[in-house]
């Protein structure tokens, strides 16, 4: 059902500029049918991964930073109990430090939900990864398991710039 997915676009527009970020943590989540206990369950076995959001959570989402807005609607999706989270460039706006901390995100994620993620991102995709697919043209040309760092850009540029895939 519709319900059991929640997507999480590139860009910072995700959730309600006007709402504080609790609000919309709680919104996203009574949209799929959560309950108040279930919410709070929710968000408590995802806090550890989120330790920005007890600091945050009476902020008003328009004003907190591009990372910040990214990390919160994971949050939000993580919480809403989604069975399947689409995740559109997550590293976007990220430095090195919430990257990591969304690669420990993403490996709890994935054990209640299936995580699908587009990114131009490879070092990460690479790392969080357990399946890689390559698209081009709107078709699949590869289907892979889990790819080294080398094993990927020699497919990638075998794809996208021409190269030889032997």
């Amino acid at each position: 059902s519709y319900r059991d997915i929640f997507t999480v676009l590139s860009g910072d527009k995700n959730l309600y500029a006007k709402n504080t970020v609790k609000e919309n943590v709680q919104f996203a989540a009574v949209l799929r049918g959560l309950r108040r206990e279930e919410i709070q369950k929710n968000i408590e076995k995802y806090l550890p991964y989120f330790p920005l959001y007890e600091t945050l959570e009476n902020k008003l989402y328009e004003k907190l930073s591009f990372g910040q807005k990214r990390l919160i609607t994971i949050f939000a999706a993580a919480v809403s109990g989604a069975k399947i989270i689409l995740m559109d460039e997550p590293t976007e706006g990220l430095d090195l430090e919430h990257k990591k901390q969304l690669a420990d995100i993403m490996a709890a994620l994935k054990k209640d939900a299936a995580v699908i993620l587009t990114t131009h991102d490879y070092e990460f995709s690479v790392n969080v990864s357990d399946h890689i697919l390559f698209l081009k043209d709107g078709s699949i040309v590869s289907e892979n398991g889990k790819l080294g760092r080398e094993e990927f850009l020699k497919l990638y540029h075998g794809f996208y710039e021409g190269g030889d895939l032997q």
